[in-house]
């Protein structure tokens, strides 16, 4: 599962050295970079760090499945504009959007990091914080916020150029909600990936995901899936301001 992970970036590496643009040249200096550091973790300090930089790289993989979907949904247009070949890669798109928006969730493995601990002071304050030199955790935190930037600017990148396409349909109530809906179903998407640990290809599995998702329902369940509406809404919205500028 690994080396399948790797052999992807790899290809998307070479694949994003022949686009055009800004974006990508960026997205393609991030994949590399971050390729180089996990593939150095692997080779100088495997032993003495946790398994974490293997779950970031599994979760970097399925981040990208989006923007892979993406390109082959461009491509159709210029070449194959059959409506029902874009109508499946953009359901297979969208069942893969909520992974390039989940890895933030991953920062939540930094808890179990021991950066620092507060004792009682002898001193005139009444605390006193002493930072932990553990070299480990603080790789740990570069590995996670580099697969934070590069996952998410991949998947808002290719919602962008989703909606892009949307726009286009004769259809302008489906421009309006398209936005808002992707953003909703997206954090379900996620809450279900978190917590009730099912994956994109689960939904082949459409009773029992539903009925575990029904039956999961709750104030935090509801309050989690507004909060990550906003945050995909605002960062989407966050995205194009620097795009413009």
């Amino acid at each position: 599962m690994l080396e399948i992970s790797y052999i992807f970036l790899v290809f998307m590496y070479l694949f994003f050295l022949y686009r055009q643009g800004e974006q990508a040249l960026c997205l393609k200096n991030f994949m590399i970079s971050y390729l180089l550091f996990n593939v150095g973790l692997m080779i100088f300090v495997l032993d003495s760090i946790s398994i974490m930089p293997f779950i970031f790289i599994w979760n970097l993989f399925l981040a990208i499945i989006p923007l892979i979907c993406m390109m082959v949904f461009e491509r159709l247009v210029k070449t194959q504009p059959n409506r029902i070949y874009l109508v499946l890669v953009g359901i297979l798109w969208l069942l893969f959007f909520p992974n390039a928006m989940y890895v933030v969730t991953d920062l939540i493995h930094l808890q179990n990091g021991h950066f620092y601990e507060v004792f009682p002071s002898v001193n005139y304050s009444p605390v006193e914080t002493i930072y932990f030199h553990n070299i480990d955790d603080w790789i740990i935190l570069i590995d996670a916020i580099g697969l934070y930037i590069l996952g998410t600017y991949a998947g808002l990148y290719s919602l962008d150029k989703m909606l892009m396409y949307i726009k286009k349909v004769p259809t302008k109530w489906l421009s309006l909600i398209s936005l808002p809906v992707i953003s909703l179903l997206t954090a379900i998407g996620i809450y279900i990936g978190r917590f009730l640990r099912f994956n994109s290809w689960d939904i082949f599995q459409p009773i029992t995901l539903l009925q575990n998702f029904i039956t999961s329902l709750d104030g935090f369940s509801i309050a989690f899936v507004a909060l990550f509406t906003f945050y995909i809404l605002f960062s989407y919205l966050f995205y194009k301001l620097i795009k413009k500028t």
